[in-house]
């Protein structure tokens, strides 16, 4: 297993939670460094992602790819509650008040 420099985040969570954290930093150097040109403005690179739970993460994804809160939580096996308070942390994290101008920050 990864582990990060002097233990980093083996008090922010399971062996999960530091292994994500571990390769956003590979991909802020791999980025840094130029080795794949990635397109300008990268949502997924915004400093406000990295702070989304896998999860919220998940919702996301299949939010920008058109899918339902009901379809949503059917898939990933959650009520529709659950799907719409992971969407309000989203939305406090990324700083809008509802998915339409969630939706728009993220395809600007």
């Amino acid at each position: 297993m990864w582990t990060l420099p002097d233990g980093e985040g083996e008090a922010r969570g399971g062996g999960e939670a530091r292994l994500e954290r571990h390769l956003w930093r590979i991909a802020l150097e791999v980025q840094a460094a130029g080795i794949f040109a990635t397109r300008t403005g990268d949502v997924w690179m915004e400093p406000a992602l990295r702070e989304l739970s896998p999860r919220q993460s998940e919702v996301l994804r299949r939010l920008l790819r058109g899918e339902r809160v009901r379809i949503i939580a059917r898939e990933l096996c959650v009520s529709h509650s659950t799907v719409r308070n992971h969407l309000s942390t989203i939305y406090r994290k990324l700083g809008v008040h509802s998915q339409p101008e969630l939706l728009a920050r993220m395809m600007e």
